[in-house]
């Protein structure tokens, strides 16, 4: 078992590293999926306008790592339901 220690007595290291940058809104996507009756993903797009019909495991893992979109923010609009469907 650990010893227990007084809170005032732990040290924390200051993390650095990284500067604070402001978030606009092209640094920013959505992505959505529609589904059919079963469930499967039929459609995947995002805000940009990029989509993907019917598409592979493969191929939604390369659309959501593609370049651009690395350095936004990506939100998804239901992320639970999209997960599910392209997991099924």
């Amino acid at each position: 078992m650990f010893p227990l220690i007084p809170y005032r007595l732990l040290k924390f290291k200051k993390r650095g590293g990284y500067e604070k940058r402001i978030i606009t809104n092209d640094q920013c996507k959505g992505f959505d999926t529609e589904t059919n009756y079963k469930g499967d993903i039929v459609l995947l797009a995002d805000s940009e306008g990029r989509y993907l019909w019917n598409p592979t495991l493969d191929e939604i893992i390369e659309y959501l790592t593609f370049k651009d979109n690395r350095n936004t923010l990506n939100w998804f609009y239901n992320i639970t339901f999209d997960v599910e469907s392209i997991l099924k």
